[in-house]
């Protein structure tokens, strides 16, 4: 059937993952991660594109997209950690927390370094009256110095509209916009920056699939991607061929495959 150097990158990657919990409602479940099925765990890793004998078929790994990426999930569908492995076999990795109730209220953030797993960082979740998740706080491991924040806002249906970014003080660096469908599925959503200029835009599909990024840029044509997926019977995509478009050319950019393993 028919997504670096060194530490930084993987630290970027992971603070993107631990402090925006929006990727509609809060991010870190199956059903908010457009996951179907009872999944335990999703393995992504990219390559080259390369065209043989007029077909399309994966090359070597991606130099755009070098790291592995792990998700794994319990068994009541609640993201437990996300692990991000680059090519030299260090990695960072972020663990969840839940009360008895499945509410996530604590996360950590850890990077190996000569063979060694530091602890980094400290992430509190703070939920409003509605049980819905409207602040996340990062803080350094002695709790002294906040480095971050993200305060999420709520529209219609208890659906999450806006998601405003801080950094250490109560200057806002940067937001992220939601619009749904009629049905309540994601279908837009706009990245914008501290000068509150669109720098991203992405799109998706009736199911909830990403379908095109939007790259925008000041001083030339916006660069735009577009996917092309591959589904497994359980309606969650396996494989998924990126393309890019800019000044009228087009071209493949990465082939993505994901591994997805369920709980029996």
């Amino acid at each position: 059937m028919k997504k670096y150097i060194r530490h930084g990158i993987v630290f970027l990657a992971l603070v993107s993952f631990m402090i925006s919990g929006c990727e509609k409602e809060t991010g870190y479940s199956l059903r908010s991660l457009n996951l179907k099925g009872n999944v335990k765990s999703v393995h992504e890793i990219s390559y080259e594109p390369v065209v043989m004998f007029g077909q399309m078929t994966k090359g070597p790994r991606s130099k755009l997209l070098p790291d592995e990426v792990l998700h794994f999930f319990n068994e009541i569908g609640l993201k437990t950690e996300t692990r991000i492995i680059r090519p030299d076999g260090s990695y960072g990795r972020n663990v969840l927390e839940y009360d008895d109730n499945g509410k996530l209220f604590k996360g950590r953030m850890f990077l190996s370094e000569n063979g060694r797993e530091l602890l980094m960082y400290h992430y509190n979740y703070i939920h409003g009256e509605s049980g819905k998740l409207i602040e996340t706080v990062m803080h350094s491991i002695d709790g002294d110095s906040i480095f971050g924040r993200t305060v999420n806002i709520y529209g219609e249906h208890d659906r999450i509209i806006e998601e405003k970014r801080y950094g250490s003080g109560d200057t806002v660096v940067g937001r992220i916009t939601f619009a749904y469908n009629e049905k309540g599925i994601l279908e837009t959503q706009i990245i914008y920056g501290q000068d509150n200029v669109p720098e991203s835009t992405y799109n998706f599909d009736s199911d909830g699939h990403e379908q095109e990024m939007i790259i925008h840029q000041e001083n030339s044509d916006d660069l735009k991607y577009y996917y092309i997926y591959e589904f497994d019977e359980k309606g969650n995509w396996t494989s998924r061929i990126t393309y890019f478009y800019q000044n009228g050319k087009e071209a493949a950019n990465t082939i993505t495959e994901r591994r997805i393993v369920y709980y029996k």
